[in-house]
């Protein structure tokens, strides 16, 4: 497995709501292991904006 050898980290910059996200986190660095709870964030993001956007269609 490369993560045995390799880790991604990103730093985050201030406009990311890291604290939102990773509560309890000291740090704005995140890596590959942080990318399963971005995924479920950026999901319920789209889902909440298409509910929005379906109500205002109507």
């Amino acid at each position: 497995m490369l993560t045995n050898f390799y880790q991604f980290t990103i730093d985050l910059n201030h406009r990311f709501p890291v604290e939102e996200i990773f509560p309890n986190r000291e740090s704005s660095l995140i890596n590959q292991n942080d990318f399963g709870v971005l995924l479920n964030r950026i999901t319920n993001d789209l889902e909440i904006m298409e509910g929005n956007t379906l109500a205002e269609s109507k």
